[in-house]
């Protein structure tokens, strides 16, 4: 019989939205999952019972807040001790809080900063020193980033840092780490619910997610 490899995806903001379509298909494609949520504990929990009964698949929680910076590297190792196999890292987690330049404050850009930089850069160097084999890097990023003024200015900004984190990264990693973004559009709230059809939006979002997993060593960016 034919060995079967495992996998495993940790995906950051996986509780809602975005992060828990992406995680419901990863689960549909065959890989254990890794849930990090901040505040959203109990949809945290729900999504665990789903992937684990309707796609038979592991599935770990885990809480973090990353403002706190011990707390990227504890995420990394949590997974790669339940799923050592783990080779596949999704920077999702996001903050949007609308602000514009004169209105933005210190404590505005420190915590877009955290999340939008920070996290993902320790997120990668963590997750790149601990993947056993060959893996990949999803950065999801913003189409706002094309754009030079904004309303919600602290996100954009350090979304454009983060774009600029993909590239430097993907030259560093590559080829045993592939790193690569999508940078969708607007997605609204009711493309989310349980039973509606689908948004094409959000459709061509996650069919991309799974085709960059073919990326080799190259780096891709991709809009809308």
């Amino acid at each position: 019989m034919p060995i079967i490899k495992k996998k495993a995806a940790i995906i950051t903001g996986a509780a809602k939205r975005l992060g828990r379509a992406i995680a419901l298909t990863f689960a549909s494609y065959g890989y254990d999952i890794v849930v990090h949520y901040h505040n959203s504990h109990n949809e945290a929990v729900f999504l665990k019972y789903v992937i684990e009964k309707l796609y038979q698949k592991k599935c770990l929680i885990v809480k973090a807040d990353f403002n706190n910076f011990y707390s990227l590297k504890d995420l990394v190792e949590k997974a790669f001790k339940i799923m050592p196999y783990s080779n596949v890292l999704i920077n999702n987690a996001s903050i949007f809080h609308r602000k514009t330049f004169l209105e933005t404050e210190n404590k505005d850009l420190t915590c877009n900063y955290n999340i939008h930089v920070r996290a993902p850069f320790f997120l990668t160097q963590y997750f790149a020193k601990k993947c056993q084999d060959k893996g990949s890097i999803v950065n999801v990023i913003d189409y706002g980033i094309i754009k030079q003024s904004s309303n919600y200015y602290a996100y954009m900004l350090t979304k454009k840092s983060f774009a600029n984190l993909t590239q430097m990264s993907a030259f560093e990693l590559a080829p045993r780490i592939t790193v690569s973004a999508i940078c969708p559009e607007f997605i609204p709230d009711d493309a989310f619910l349980s039973g509606s059809s689908r948004d094409s939006t959000l459709n061509k979002v996650l069919r991309k997610i799974i085709d960059l997993l073919d990326a080799t060593g190259q780096l891709y960016f991709l809009f809308k």
